[in-house]
């Protein structure tokens, strides 16, 4: 009678223990997984994304013609911009950069509509245009914006007053990748080509081309 009664308690103590750590791992591994937030997000492909230079937000750009403003912290959306509240016009995808104070952004479609707005109000600050956009670019000091374009040129202007101070003729085949200096006395432009050029943005002419004669791939980031 003694072994038999210690049999179930035996089978129990098992049974106690395998369901402990069966429990702990099913909580391991809830742990470890990321959270995901499901939330109605873009309805076409995201061509951009921007963190804000404190951390605190991030936008996103998409084929559907909108900007996106989300708080990093808890992965909400704060705001949607799309037409006339995004003061860009027709069609194509959407790329979007942070002022390098994060007090504004930058926002530019394909067919070459480019504005600059408030972060926080989504208030137009400036706009220009240059078609066939394929890049952007902030200066450091937040005062100029440079753009590229696939019709082979870089532009570069002034804000707020969205006035254009200089037109760079940099490749044929196109411009795929800009950026600034960080003095802001430099710009660079990788071409479709293959070439990367360095531009004085008081010239018209660059002051150095890097070129690789056996390698003609496009210049995709700089």
């Amino acid at each position: 009678m003694k072994t038999a009664a210690y049999f179930p308690r035996t089978i129990l103590l098992i049974i106690f223990i395998m369901s402990f750590y069966a429990c702990k791992n099913t909580v391991m591994a809830d742990v470890d997984k990321p959270e995901i937030f499901v939330q109605l997000g873009h309805s076409g492909n995201v061509t951009s994304v921007a963190f804000s230079p404190d951390g605190k937000y991030a936008l996103s750009g998409s084929a559907d013609h909108t900007t996106k403003l989300w708080d990093v912290d808890t992965g909400r959306l704060i705001r949607t911009l799309r037409g006339s509240a995004l003061h860009i016009s027709g069609e194509g995808d959407i790329k979007v950069i942070f002022s390098p104070n994060g007090s504004n952004f930058l926002a530019g479609s394909w067919d070459g509509d480019i504005a600059v707005l408030e972060l926080k109000t989504g208030k137009k600050v400036a706009a220009f245009a240059h078609g066939a956009l394929s890049s952007l670019a902030f200066s450091n000091d937040g005062e100029q914006v440079l753009s590229g374009s696939y019709d082979g040129t870089m532009q570069l202007w002034r804000i707020p007053a969205g006035k254009e101070i200089r037109t760079f003729n940099c490749s044929s085949y196109g411009v795929a990748s800009i950026a600034f200096s960080p003095d802001g006395k430099h710009v660079l432009s990788g071409g479709q080509d293959g070439d990367i050029q360095i531009w004085d943005i008081n010239s018209d002419k660059p002051s150095m081309i890097y070129r690789d004669e056996n390698e003609h791939s496009k210049i995709c980031s700089l």
